[in-house]
């Protein structure tokens, strides 16, 4: 009941309990983007593994189409209509642009659930050279309209290890 102007995407809040005001959470931001995440943060190039993602548009998403991109260059990113790509542009980002759904990426374009939600993996196979180790790869997921970008995720790094 006491949401005021100050309530707006980008600003950062307490939430506090209805009853007891000396209840509160950390400072969160308001936000409306949407989210990626995954599972771990690296994974081993003797065993190989999954990274297993989340997307999260939220549900006024919901029925869209979506691409997860990747990039092994960074996340300076570029404009794109009114959005940020957090990701540079480079080989691997073409790749997942123009190959989706291909391995190393699975579930890498799609339609969002009722909620606005869908699951994606990339999928790193043992035995690769020890020369990678280190290498870090970023993903992101936008979501597309009939002709343009709609929301664009956070970035989510890979790193791997020897």
């Amino acid at each position: 009941t006491q949401f005021n102007a100050n309530f707006v995407v980008g600003n950062p809040v307490r939430l506090c309990h209805g009853n007891n005001y000396n209840q509160c959470s950390s400072q969160v931001t308001v936000s409306t983007g949407a989210t990626l995440s995954a599972d771990n943060w690296n994974l081993s190039l003797q065993s190989g593994g999954t990274q297993t993602f989340t997307l999260d548009a939220g549900a006024a998403w919901a029925g869209r189409s979506y691409l997860l991109l990747g990039t092994a260059s960074g996340t300076a990113g570029f404009p794109f209509g009114p959005h940020q790509i957090p990701l540079t542009p480079d080989g691997y980002f073409f790749f997942t642009a123009s190959n989706p759904n291909t391995f190393p990426l699975s579930g890498s374009a799609g339609a969002l659930n009722a909620a606005g939600l869908a699951g994606a993996a990339f999928t790193l196979p043992p035995g690769l050279p020890a020369a990678l180790a280190g290498l870090v790869l970023h993903h992101a997921f936008v979501v597309l309209g009939p002709t343009t970008v709609l929301a664009v995720s956070n970035p989510w790094p890979l790193t791997f290890r020897p």
